[in-house]
């Protein structure tokens, strides 16, 4: 085995800790807080100790006789923001303390800075991660080795309802980095185990964060500054339908002896005119002919499509520049191209489930580690080939939305950056008479054996009204219970009827089941989702890929597939359905030729 890499020298302060005094002391009206630093070196320590980073809010809370008062690091309240937090750590039975932590809201198990600016415009369960206190019981214990404190917090607070302990682990920083990018996570937070709080940045705390690697054809570069020779910063880019995108300047990750190789090779390769599609507004750029490929290191994707933090690793010889697509699932390796050809092979299998009905898709353009949208209207450029329908909001208006009535349709979407198609439960021709009913099985925390079990028993309830189910991983974390009915009904009396279904089957349980909409109402339990099938609203398509690390795909199961313990909610990936598929058909053949008539009444038969 090679040599570990070594945690960095300490700072130099002293490490002999005092105990905090004797005598009470109040509150403080604020603290500074502690900051990691940020570092690119990966190592493994029994003196350290390693915390998952959130994608939150920082928070500050205290607590005294005047009551809760949350603040962020530039001592802004966030009491009205996140009242439901501020009336737990109210209600805590501690009296008087001074905690560090986190605010966040989770998407798909992975914490996420972006819903916590849209709240109000969705639903979303949010918390308070605790990893450290400043005071308690009437003492300053900032001082006191990290260990104390973080035992102290334990038996600090009571962390009920949306108050959370941030777990930790020790040791083996390298492989929990690995799994940590593995799962999604932004990285991780390494922290010196004989620590004490220190008020501002500190090199006892230090920020591993996961970042993503890509292959980008390198099409000039631009001339040295300072103290550097033979050259600045490359300019890269990727291939868009033939056209070289420009991606961005990467100007760190060289040593000298890189630069000389580079140096020399570019050389060979100049040329008069940029090589990029794009208008590059760079001085002393020298252009090359775009045959060179770099592998390169980056955090993520801007909105505007250009590498944040870029690093040269080396190049490439085994790649030709026409060969670089833009990697659109950078832990699974999927490019768009990939996306392109999954959407090729389920072509056959998948229209039959989306023809004439309106999509809207989530669109991804710089890929799913960047920020995504759903888009409903069809774009001006589209060709004409593609289908569309004008579908009448509520309000007032129309939207254009696409049809994907063939194979080529989803292709050509895949190449527009939307990665997952979702559909209506009606089609063009009656939007007011929808002819699948769609449950959407949401868990919060149960195990996968469970929510088949639950997607079972309401198969059972469902048969009882004539019906034959059928079910779907969603590729996220549940599953699809999915009726046909015939046309006739309207959207508000479909809903009505599944909104009652829903309801008669959680009260079969209602320790287990819910379909309380609001996250926070839910306690615990598994959410019976219908509403789905109201006017407008859509659901994920089957053999859809979802936007997450590994791009999973939405599987439509043989029925008595629900009992194979096996089974989980991200089983098939871009990469695999087709094996699947390939080996068994596809699962929903003839679904339509089951539909049956909407029940009179809402009460099963019999």
């Amino acid at each position: 085995m090679g040599r570990r890499a070594r945690p960095p020298a300490r700072d130099g302060q002293s490490r002999r800790v005092a105990a905090a005094g004797d005598l009470r002391v109040s509150v403080p009206d604020w603290v500074e807080p502690m900051k990691a630093v940020l570092t690119e070196d990966r190592f493994s320590d029994p003196n350290w100790v390693f915390e998952r980073k959130l994608d939150g809010l920082r928070c500050l809370a205290f607590k005294d006789g005047r009551g809760v008062r949350m603040l962020s690091r530039n001592k802004l309240s966030f009491n009205e923001r996140f009242s439901t937090i501020a009336g737990a750590l109210q209600s805590d039975p501690a009296t008087d303390f001074v905690v560090d932590g986190e605010i966040v809201a989770f998407a798909k198990r992975k914490s996420t800075f972006e819903i916590l600016q849209q709240r109000g415009e969705h639903p979303a369960q949010l918390y308070l991660y605790v990893f450290d206190v400043l005071y308690a019981g009437g003492e300053d214990v900032s001082r006191l080795p990290w260990r104390e404190r973080k035992a102290l917090l334990r038996r600090t607070l009571s962390f009920e309802g949306p108050i959370r302990f941030t777990q930790h682990r020790n040791g083996d920083g390298e492989r929990l980095f690995r799994d940590a990018c593995q799962n999604g996570w932004e990285g991780l937070i390494a922290k010196r185990a004989d620590a004490p709080y220190t008020h501002g940045r500190s090199r006892d705390w230090l920020k591993f964060k996961c970042g993503f690697e890509q292959e980008l054809v390198v099409g000039g570069f631009t001339a040295p500054r300072g103290s550097r020779t033979d050259l600045g910063a490359l300019l890269v880019g990727h291939y868009d339908d033939g056209r070289l995108c420009y991606a961005g300047k990467v100007g760190t990750g060289f040593t000298q002896a890189t630069l000389r190789d580079l140096a020399g090779k570019l050389s060979q390769l100049t040329r008069e005119s940029s090589p990029f599609a794009d208008t590059i507004k760079e001085r002393n750029v020298t252009w090359v002919e775009p045959r060179l490929v770099a592998q390169i290191g980056f955090s993520e994707w801007t909105r505007d499509g250009r590498l944040r933090h870029p690093r040269f690793l080396g190049l490439r010889d085994d790649k030709a520049p026409e060969e670089v697509d833009r990697i659109v699932f950078p832990q699974a390796k999927v490019t768009k191209l990939g996306l392109a050809e999954h959407y090729a092979a389920v072509g056959p299998v998948m229209v039959p489930h989306v023809r004439d009905r309106p999509l809207a898709v989530q669109s991804f353009p710089q890929g799913v580690a960047g920020k995504g949208f759903f888009v409903k209207n069809a774009a001006k450029h589209f060709p004409d080939w593609i289908k569309t329908a004008d579908v009448p909001k509520r309000e007032g208006g129309a939207l254009r939305q696409v049809l994907a009535n063939d194979t080529a349709t989803l292709v050509y979407l895949a190449g527009q950056n939307a990665i997952t198609p979702h559909i209506w439960t009606a089609r063009a021709d009656r939007l007011e008479q929808p002819d699948r009913i769609v449950f959407d099985l949401d868990p919060a925390g149960q195990r996968f054996a469970e929510v088949r079990a639950v997607a079972r028993a309401l198969g059972d309830l469902l048969r009882e009204y004539g019906f034959e189910p059928f079910a779907m991983t969603t590729g996220s974390r549940g599953l699809h219970v999915d009726v046909a009915i015939r046309r006739g009904p309207t959207y508000a009396e479909v809903n009505a009827w599944a909104r009652e279904v829903a309801a008669i089957f959680a009260a079969t349980d209602p320790k287990r089941l819910t379909t309380e909409f609001r996250i926070e109402k839910r306690n615990g339990r598994l959410f019976i989702d219908a509403h789905r099938n109201a006017y407008a609203q859509h659901a994920v398509a089957p053999y859809a890929v979802r936007a997450l690390p590994k791009a999973p795909v939405a599987t439509p199961l043989h029925w008595d597939e629900l009992s194979d313990r096996r089974l989980s909610p991200q089983g098939w990936t871009a990469k695999t359905i087709e094996a699947r598929l390939a080996d068994g058909g596809d699962p929903w053949n003839g679904i339509a030729r089951t539909a049956r008539r909407l029940p009179a009444a809402s009460r099963p038969r019999g």
